[in-house]
């Protein structure tokens, strides 16, 4: 998962940590988390519009690890937009839920060129090196 590697696209804090992907725990599995000195940063992500039923998984999974004596210092719901407001009080529940949109301009496919170089593969020329794909050689990135 591209956040799970790159954990800084989401939050500058995370620059030197590594996330653990589908972790299972009593409500359900986390899609990332990352232990910290100040606790848990948790992270539900979805490639659909955002609903109030994601808002309300991520609520259960923070009251799953707080009931486990587990801190959750920070909880992210991420997607793509939402399909509808998403309520408040699941939004204020502690520590409170920070959503953040899937950026566009970060990239979730990638093709290598004939030059040698990795580009965004919704493109179909290289912009480095002005070459085209080369097939079977791509990388595919789940947020």
């Amino acid at each position: 998962m591209l956040l799970r590697a790159h954990p800084y696209l989401l939050d500058a804090e995370l620059l030197y940590c590594r996330g653990r992907i589908e972790r299972r725990i009593s409500s359900g599995r986390l899609d990332i988390d990352f232990s910290t000195e100040y606790g848990w940063i948790v992270v539900e992500c979805k490639c659909v519009s955002l609903t109030a039923e994601h808002a309300r998984q991520l609520v259960r999974y923070i009251d799953s690890l707080t009931s486990s004596g587990k801190t959750v210092y920070k909880a992210y719901l991420v997607g793509p937009s939402f399909s509808e407001p998403l309520p408040t009080e699941l939004l204020g529940h502690p520590p409170g839920i920070i959503v953040e949109e899937i950026p566009r301009d970060i990239p979730r496919f990638f093709a290598f060129s004939a030059g040698g170089h990795y580009f965004d593969g919704e493109l179909e020329i290289c912009p480095y090196d002005g070459t085209r794909a080369v097939p079977g050689k791509e990388l595919f990135f789940d947020i």
